[in-house]
């Protein structure tokens, strides 16, 4: 069975086209998201507990770019601290070390926005997608059914992210270093990174929509986040949004027990709001591209067959 239909066939249930019907869909996505709202918020809370031991090997990995900005910030750090009246380099390390602890917390928060935890990540996204599509679904017992059955794959997918993370970051600080044309390389870097951070989007509603092997999976959502490029774009600058609007406000407060005070809020946020505003947003949006590019997909019980 072909994952894609013909780019001439006629267009099935559900596409739409026009301004009216995108401003029908954005009226549609925020009444859905206020009306599940708390349960949005519980799923989210359910989806980052399961996914604890994914944060914490983010939060270590995330270390190769927290050293990269905390060297930046020391000198920052070390002229506010005088400024407020204190010369002691032991107070410097110490704001040195929880600048540390909160850039590796929002750098684990935003992957895991926006590749995921792996298994985990199957249960969320098949209940937020039930959402999506106004369809009802047994919140705890199917989210660790997915998790679950999907277990083998899904965590293939995280170990492949985690070490194509360090292999990213590594030569993309790397090529900063260099000049001339090895320069450039960092654009390729960030490139790449872009659309194999597009391709998140699809693999997991792939993998409980359909039967299918993990290098398919890959293969159908590096075409899917090719073949819907704007939209994907777009998805992706609003999740960015989501999750660096109250980051980039932080940084502009005039004091440090004040942007403390600030970070702690902001994850707390980040954790029951930000993570299930965009996790909502990438299903609605995800959801109805694979209405236009997919095969009918209403019996999702039975996973189908993809060659």
């Amino acid at each position: 069975m072909p994952l894609f239909k013909g780019a001439l066939s006629k267009e099935g249930k559900g596409v739409e086209k026009g301004e009216s019907e995108r401003k029908r869909a954005s009226a549609l996505f925020f009444e859905l998201y206020t009306r599940k709202f708390w349960e949005i918020i519980k799923v989210s809370f359910m989806f980052l507990v399961a996914s604890i031991p994914a944060l914490l090997v983010m939060m270590f990995v995330s270390g190769q770019i927290s050293v990269q900005i905390t060297n930046v910030l020391k000198e920052y750090l070390d002229a506010a601290i005088k400024m407020e009246g204190v010369n002691d380099h032991g107070v410097l390390t110490a704001y040195v070390s929880i600048a540390d602890v909160i850039i590796r917390i929002f750098i684990a928060l935003l992957l895991t926005a926006l590749w995921g935890t792996g298994p985990a990540s199957a249960g969320y996204a098949y209940i937020f997608r039930c959402y999506a599509r106004e369809e009802h679904a047994f919140t705890w017992s199917e989210f660790w059914e997915q998790t679950f059955k999907n277990f083998k794959q899904t965590i293939w997918i995280f170990v492949i992210d985690m070490l194509a993370f360090v292999l990213l970051v590594n030569a993309f600080f790397f090529y900063v270093s260099q000049g001339g044309a090895f320069g450039i390389m960092k654009y390729v870097i960030m490139c790449f990174f872009m659309v194999y951070t597009m391709m998140h989007f699809y693999i997991y509603p792939i993998l409980i929509n359909f039967k299918v092997k993990l290098g398919e999976a890959f293969k159908n959502s590096l075409l899917l986040s090719i073949i819907a490029l704007p939209v994907n774009f777009l998805l992706l600058a609003g999740v960015l949004a989501i999750h660096f609007v109250m980051p980039y406000l932080g940084m502009t407060l005039p004091s440090l027990t004040a942007s403390l005070g600030y970070w702690t809020i902001y994850i707390g946020m980040a954790l029951f709001i930000l993570q299930g505003l965009s996790g909502f947003l990438v299903a609605f949006v995800t959801n109805r591209v694979m209405k236009k590019y997919v095969l009918d997909m209403e019996k999702t019980e039975d996973k189908k067959e993809l060659y």
